[in-house]
């Protein structure tokens, strides 16, 4: 009689977007998963994130982009806006024409709520489940965002930091994702996308190669390793054009935003990120 082969259990180092979307993947594929936190409980880290459609093709197929939905703010457009005067470009519209190129909107959200849509905790619908419904209490405490002088903050948390992106990220039955292995400027707006991506691929992977844990590692990296390496690049490129010293007189932006942020050069840095599909890359 044979026996059945049990998916093999995964953990995984950290309770982030990446790890989140990374276990609940895996977990409706029928995986046993850990998920490791420092955090005594998920809060607050930063603050806006913006999901591009890629993204939020990553939420429905793991089946709370409904959630998210009540959540997030629906983005109409984007617009560059220079600095000193105000003068504004429109970069591209969404909306509407997110839902109609690539299949789902563009948001914009709270991390904290972000993470609630991916975790479970005060709101946990397993304990529902098991001990029937109940009502969270308000505790009389609210909380304040402030902003602090950046010569009063530490050196470490005053820059932008960054690293190459790796060329290989796994070893043995170990591998890394999200910013753990390609850390990306906020330029294109696909950090938290990458790391979505990153999980739910992770998934696919790992099914896909069944108890054979290093074959799945190594599919999961060759299906994200050249995307993720052109979003840094790309965020990189970014980074340098919205600095770039055209920008600091009037005179002279108006061209220069006028030719770097023309309709056909706007196309060629974000279509191919807004089109992806994770249930369509091979794996």
């Amino acid at each position: 009689m044979a026996i059945a082969k049990r998916n093999p259990r995964v953990l995984i180092a950290g309770g982030g977007i990446g790890g989140l979307a990374a276990a609940l993947a895996l977990l409706k594929r029928g995986f046993d998963v850990d998920v490791y936190e420092q955090a005594s409980e998920l809060r607050e880290v930063g603050a806006g994130v913006q999901l591009s459609a890629n993204a939020i093709r990553v939420f429905h197929e793991l089946g709370v982009h409904e959630a998210l939905r009540a959540l997030a703010c629906e983005a109409s457009g984007k617009e560059v806006r220079l600095w000193n005067s105000g003068q504004t470009w429109k970069l591209f519209d969404l909306g509407a024409v997110s839902v109609e190129r690539y299949g789902f909107p563009y948001y914009t959200a709270y991390r904290p709520d972000l993470l609630a849509v991916l975790a479970d905790g005060v709101h946990s619908r397993i304990r529902q489940a098991l001990f029937g419904p109940d009502q969270a209490q308000f505790t009389g405490l609210v909380a304040w965002r402030g902003t602090i002088p950046m010569d009063r903050l530490p050196g470490h948390v005053r820059r932008l930091v960054g690293r190459a992106p790796m060329e290989r990220w796994s070893a043995g039955r170990v591998s890394l994702f999200g910013d753990a292995c390609h850390p990306t400027l906020p330029f294109l707006a696909q950090g938290a996308a990458m790391a979505l991506e990153d999980g739910y691929i992770l998934a696919r992977a790992l099914q896909a190669a069944g108890p054979d844990i290093e074959q799945g590692l190594a599919r999961y990296e060759g299906a994200r390793r050249e995307r993720t390496a052109k979003v840094v690049h790309g965020s990189a490129e970014m980074a340098r054009r919205f600095h770039n010293p055209a920008l600091a007189e009037s005179a002279g932006a108006q061209d220069y935003v006028s030719r770097e942020w023309s309709e056909e050069r706007v196309k060629s840095r974000y279509e191919w990120l807004f089109n992806h599909d994770v249930t369509a890359v091979a794996v």
